[in-house]
């Protein structure tokens, strides 16, 4: 079973404001050998300050349609969770940089998705772990969790 978007682990290796958006943050990011580094433009401004964010990893989704946003490239995009009070990043400290990370059983599509196919998807957060459809993601050594959000929190 195909799951629609190609979700991989990489650390964000820098961390600037958007100069057109005040809510925005340009990111690089080390997504791997294969993929290398990538801009991301995150809406993480308001919740997260720089600190948190540098040098952290994180979930990625890489097969998205790369887009500009207020000027700026954006070529991939960070999952997040978000309960309208906190917002966290989902957790993969053990996991590799550019190792793919899946739902039980289901493999990652590397197809271009839009935008709207990927808000569309509906991941949770249930018990700390990250649910799609009843199965869980994991990485190769982990499953992924996420802490300090309420449950069934949604994932964007």
């Amino acid at each position: 079973e195909k799951f629609p978007l190609k979700m991989v682990v990489g650390q964000i290796n820098s961390v600037e404001d958007h100069p057109n958006a005040d809510s925005l943050y340009l990111m690089k990011v080390n997504l791997g050998e294969k993929i290398g580094i990538k801009q991301v433009i995150a809406g993480l401004k308001k919740d997260l300050d720089p600190s948190v964010l540098l040098n952290r990893k994180a979930v990625f989704c890489v097969n998205m349609k790369p887009a500009k946003l207020r000027g700026e490239l954006s070529e991939a995009m960070v999952f997040a969770a978000d309960d309208h009070k906190n917002v966290a990043l989902l957790d993969v400290e053990k996991s590799n940089i550019g190792d793919e990370v899946c739902f039980q059983g289901m493999e990652n599509n590397s197809a271009e998705v839009t935008f709207d196919q990927f808000q569309k998807i509906k991941m949770v957060v249930k018990s700390g772990l990250v649910y799609f459809d009843n199965k869980k993601l994991s990485s190769k050594v982990e499953d992924i969790k996420v802490t300090g959000v309420m449950e069934g929190t949604r994932v964007y």
